[in-house]
């Protein structure tokens, strides 16, 4: 069973949990902008949540889709069409008849995630790598599980159905939440001076239209930075804001780079990661200081909500369809 790549993106990729240990050599560890929506939509067709898929960025991608696929979306709201026939966000859907995926804008968010059951069989090198038109990416076997679910969900198909799916879905928008963002502030000896620091949040910015998977730039008031962070390396990590030399604040992504000379602000917490990456380019970010204990509690509740679903999920997968 092959997908095949009809009409290619650059803004579309299969990527996973990342490489992490490599920064020390200098080496960013990629992986998924929006981690939270890669691992529901692997739950949802009964994948390891850190198995590898499809994330897109742009609209115009076609897709080749072979019958007795199941496949799930998850992430940026985007218009999704299988020869025409719009398919559901966040549940399970089993493509009974080959056919064309075609991806338009996103109405809501940045990046799309698209899992099958039994994920993309790809060579650990290949995560990252953009989808070409021509290239073909072999599915691998299902489990037992998932294969009883394609027939439970073929049991109850009509004759002329080109998918079936549930009559249930999961709420994954909280990867959307409204209020600032917020931030771990950073007090080493390079970090911007308290008056900059006071004046970043209490200012509204706007994502650049530069913005990519390395950087998010973000226009507004300039911010001075601190003494000696010209000269100084600071180890960047997803989620470091940083003042460039210009006095621009930038938030690194996935693929950033790994040390860098300029002051930090701070470290967007782990729980806002998702709500981030998900920015698209002209929206306005505010940003709010939290403490160290606050964002542990902040993560301790989003992973607790991710987990109630997984629950949930696994018990609807087991229920007649």
């Amino acid at each position: 069973m092959k997908i095949r790549v009809e009409k290619g993106s650059l803004l579309a990729a299969i990527q996973d949990n990342g490489r992490y240990g490599t920064r020390a050599a200098g080496t960013s560890p990629g992986g998924a902008l929006d981690m939270v929506s890669l691992h529901l939509a692997n739950l949802l067709v009964q994948n390891r949540p850190e198995e590898g898929t499809l994330e897109i960025g742009g609209s115009g991608l076609s897709l080749s889709v072979p019958a007795g696929l199941t496949l799930a979306l998850t992430g940026a709201h985007r218009q999704v069409l299988l020869d025409g026939k719009a398919l559901p966000f966040y549940r399970p859907v089993y493509i009974r008849r080959k056919g064309t995926l075609l991806f338009g804008k996103a109405l809501r968010g940045r990046v799309t995630y698209l899992a099958v059951a039994g994920g993309y069989s790809l060579p650990l090198s290949c995560p990252g790598r953009t989808f070409a038109e021509g290239d073909e990416y072999a599915i691998g076997r299902i489990i037992p599980s998932q294969a009883a679910f394609v027939g439970r969900m073929e049991r109850c198909a009509e004759p002329d159905d080109s998918f079936v799916t549930v009559p249930w879905s999961i709420d994954g928008d909280f990867v959307f939440p409204d209020g600032p963002v917020r931030v771990v502030e950073s007090h080493a000896e390079s970090a911007v001076p308290e008056s900059s620091r006071a004046t970043f949040f209490r200012s509204s910015y706007l994502l650049s239209s530069r913005s990519d998977r390395r950087l998010y730039p973000l226009e507004g008031i300039k911010l001075e930075p601190g003494k000696g962070s010209l000269l100084a390396p600071v180890p960047l990590r997803f989620g470091s804001i940083q003042v460039r030399e210009n006095g621009d604040p930038v938030i690194f992504m996935p693929d950033g780079d790994t040390v860098g000379c300029g002051s930090l602000i701070g470290q967007v917490i782990l729980a806002d990661l998702p709500r981030v990456a998900q920015c698209r380019p002209g929206e306005m970010l505010t940003f709010q200081p939290i403490y160290q204990t606050q964002a542990e509690e902040c993560l301790a509740r989003q992973q607790a909500y991710v987990k109630q679903l997984k629950a949930k999920i696994e018990e609807a997968l087991q229920r007649r369809v």
